[in-house]
């Protein structure tokens, strides 16, 4: 069953590391071993505490460490955060139409030296970089662009409701049952230990699953 794979594999090491420092929480091992107490072992014979802690966590955690992941993974050593890496195509093509004016308004500005150092072949090599640099500002630009939004839409966004509902799959999967009220008490001790303001009853997980599943079908 696809619920039964273990989300932290390939996650962001902000994602790993909340659910690590959630296995060192004696109220979410509590609250965890209430769970796996109730699982019928002739349904499932595997300790899925890791899934479940997961599936909790991904419930509680409101972008799951997205920004975390853009900024360390796809940003670094780029001097940027990942907001301004996206504006940047923006400002390279406002540069480029500056410079393009500048080419525009005095074609040989590029000849007007305080010194006579490069030789008639440096001087038209300069020209035509001078010239050219506007097209390739666009081109950079472009493909900057291009390659931002292939990360963006790679990387997974919230997934709050999927995490929910996956989590009282397994506990359905684990013990025949919901279980509604456990699944609950275990939600808000994770909530705590990570220090999510985030508050959950039975009545409001019911809920939240029959809206997943209305929202798939």
């Amino acid at each position: 069953m696809a619920f039964l794979r273990d989300r932290t594999a390939g996650s962001t090491e902000w994602f790993r590391n909340r659910i690590d420092k959630l296995f060192t929480c004696p109220e979410v091992l509590h609250r965890l071993k209430a769970l796996t107490d109730l699982r019928n072992e002739q349904r499932c014979g595997f300790d899925l505490s890791r899934e479940l802690t997961t599936f909790a966590c991904m419930a509680v955690s409101p972008h799951q460490g997205r920004p975390e992941f853009l900024n360390r993974y796809w940003a670094r050593r780029t001097g940027k955060k990942w907001k301004a890496l996206t504006e940047f195509p923006d400002r390279l093509e406002k540069i480029a139409d500056d410079v393009q004016t500048i080419n525009r308004a005095d074609p040989h500005f590029y000849a007007r030296r305080r010194g006579n150092d490069l030789s008639r072949l440096e001087l038209l090599r300069l020209q035509e970089n001078c010239m050219q640099l506007p097209l390739m500002i666009r081109d950079y630009a472009k493909a900057l662009r291009e390659r931002n939004a292939s990360i963006a839409a790679a990387t997974p966004r919230s997934g709050r409701s999927n995490g929910l509902f996956q989590l009282t799959e397994i506990v359905k999967f684990l013990t025949g049952s919901y279980h509604d009220q456990e699944v609950s008490e275990l939600l808000n001790a994770v909530a705590n230990a990570l220090g999510e303001e985030r508050e959950f009853d039975a009545i409001e997980v019911a809920q939240a699953r029959s809206r997943f599943k209305k929202k798939k079908t």
